[in-house]
Order: structure tokens, then sequence, then C-alpha cells
């Protein structure tokens, strides 16, 4: 069984800095440390291991790396299909 590929990255938008700047830094580090669980692993928080603030950070992140893996996964079937047809094509000039 072949693993599908999970990003290796996220993208952390700078204009949450003012709403990550009034949290308290457990909250942040909680949910900066689930949001990583999360793009390695697929996992999500346990019940209770996130406060309200640390709630409210991770699904802002998680947003961003669910849309992040759409982006990801678009580009990779358009460059898939991209090289098939170009295949295809170098296949049928020989």
């Amino acid at each position: 069984m072949v693993k599908e590929k999970r990003l290796s990255w996220f993208p952390v938008y700078g204009n949450i800095q003012k709403a990550v700047e009034e949290m308290r830094a457990e909250s942040v580090k909680a949910a900066l440390f689930s949001a990583l669980v999360y793009v390695n692993d697929g996992e999500l928080p346990t019940q209770g291991s996130l406060d309200g603030e640390g709630k409210t950070l991770f699904h802002i992140l998680r947003q961003n790396i669910d849309d992040a893996e759409k982006d990801y996964k678009e580009t990779a079937a358009k460059r898939a299909a991209a090289a098939r047809a170009r295949w295809e094509n170098e296949a049928k000039k020989k």
C-alpha cells in the first residue's frame, strides 16, 4: 500500500499577528504543535488538549493547511496530466 503524500509545510499568514499577540503563549504553543501533528499525521487534537484560544488558532491554521493541501493536489494532478500528454505526444512521434 502506498502512503498518501502529505504536505511538508503549511502557510502561516502575517495577518494573524495581532490576534496571536493577544493569546497566551501556552495556547499558541499548543495550537502550533497540534497544527504540526495535523499536517504530518492527519490527526486532530484530542478533546481537551486545546483551550478556547488554542482552538481558535488551530482552526485558522487547519484551514490554511487544508487549503494548501487542496491546491497541492490540484497542481500535482494538472502536472501529471500534462506529463502524460507530453509522453503520449512523444510516443506518437516515434
